[in-house]
């Protein structure tokens, strides 16, 4: 009887050790298996919201490299500069008159970038956006590395190869790199148009002014950048203290939005009108002989600044307002996004 309870009492305990080792083992595994279901989460929130490609896309990098998020990140961007490749040769004939103007003001240096695209739909793209954005500062930064005077205005007109080239802010790629992986992003075809650098001289000031302009200032490494279809630099400096008190910032800005508006072609010259002659205009109706030429043979006063009415009040011309707030224009250049010259 003794050996009987002993051999029960010796299966009751090796059963009970049984059960106890499978729930201590089917507990650790529930809580391994928590713990990687959790990780793979934690780690496919981070991939998505770093490189910004699809949950499906972001799960098979994961599976793919056992949750190494790193490696999975560099294998979809390598994915994605080749579909990009293949969508921007398939898209590369496509018309792209649409598209933004990127302009940032920084210091003494400002540039202008335009980006166009087939349609406004896409143009209104955060993507998009965000990519005008990183041409306009990183061209910005690239040109501000150049050696430049400080007694001289510096104007370099940047062609679509010359942009392409162009390295991105903190990106290991360069502008026409980041262009083509954008595009296999938006699925619509790009392209860099033509960009435009200016660094003013000591004692100068750069005026500027974006037309539908897009919301606020957008920020980037170089600075607040502003993104429009329409945008003008002028560079210019004062002569004297202003009679009206007028900020330069206001100014600029003014002798800008003028350029937006009425686009002369050229500075010109101005000549202030005597006290005679000014009495004499009033005196006497206006010949048709005057009126000819004061209309111009389509490029004269037409397209000379000086002599334009300025926009904000028809009453003075541009040469009147540069006079009464003793400034001279320098220089100036605008862009109307998709304008064929």
């Amino acid at each position: 009887m003794a050996s009987i309870a002993t051999n029960l009492y010796n299966s009751a305990t090796a059963t009970m050790w049984v059960r106890k080792s499978v729930h201590f083992g089917l507990n650790r595994l529930f809580h391994q298996t928590s713990s990687s279901s959790s990780s793979v989460k934690g780690n496919l929130s981070k991939l998505r919201k770093k490189t910004g490609f699809s949950f499906i896309n972001c799960k098979k990098a994961l599976e793919k490299f056992e949750n190494d998020i790193e490696k999975a990140e560099v294998w979809l961007k390598e994915q994605a500069q080749k579909e990009g490749w293949s969508k921007a040769t398939k898209l590369k004939d496509r018309a792209t008159a649409q598209g933004l103007i990127g302009l940032i003001c920084q210091d003494q240096c400002a540039t202008m970038v335009e980006v166009n695209c087939e349609t406004d739909f896409v143009a209104r793209n955060t993507k998009f956006q965000h990519f005008v954005g990183q041409a306009a500062s990183s061209t910005l930064a690239e040109c501000k590395k150049m050696n430049h005077s400080s007694e001289k205005a510096v104007k370099k007109i940047l062609s679509a190869d010359e942009l392409k080239n162009i390295p991105v802010i903190q990106e290991s790629k360069s502008l026409g790199e980041l262009l083509v992986l954008t595009i296999g992003q938006i699925g619509e075809n790009m392209s860099l148009r033509r960009g435009i650098f200016i660094n003013a001289p000591s004692g100068s000031i750069i005026g500027s002014y974006v037309h539908s302009a897009l919301a606020n200032p957008k920020s980037s490494p170089s600075g607040k950048f502003t993104l429009g279809k329409y945008a003008a630099l002028v560079l210019f400096r004062r002569t004297g203290e202003t009679q009206s008190g007028t900020p330069s910032s206001d100014i600029g800005r003014r002798l800008s939005q003028h350029v937006v508006g009425m686009n002369p072609k050229i500075i010109g010259e101005y000549k202030p009108p005597t006290a005679e002659e000014l009495e004499a205009q009033s005196e006497r109706p206006t010949t048709e002989e005057e009126k000819k030429e004061k209309e111009g043979d389509g490029e004269t006063i037409e397209d000379e600044m000086l002599k334009q009415e300025y926009l904000l009040d028809p009453s003075l011309t541009v040469g009147d307002l540069l006079l009464e707030e003793n400034v001279e224009v320098i220089d100036f250049v605008r862009f109307e996004c998709g304008e064929s010259n």
